[in-house]
C-alpha cells in the first residue's frame, strides 16, 4: 500500500493534478481549505462508497 501511496503522490498530485496540488506545497492560500483539498472528492469519497457498498451486499 505505501508503494500506491508514493506512486500517486509522485506521478499524480505532482504530474496530472499539479494544479490543485500545488497550494500544498505554498503557504501563500488566503482561506481556510487549499486546492489540495479537492483531493478528498477523488479519493476518500469514493474510498468510503465502496466500502459501504461491500458492506450493504454482504461482503466482510
Amino acid at each position: 500500500m505505501e508503494i500506491v501511496a508514493w506512486l500517486t503522490h509522485r506521478y499524480i498530485m505532482h504530474g496530472v493534478f499539479w494544479y490543485f496540488h500545488k497550494d500544498h506545497h505554498t503557504r501563500d492560500n488566503k482561506g481556510f481549505f487549499e486546492k489540495n483539498d479537492f483531493f478528498f472528492l477523488i479519493f476518500a469519497l469514493p474510498g468510503s462508497a465502496f466500502i459501504m457498498y461491500g458492506l450493504e451486499i454482504g461482503i466482510n
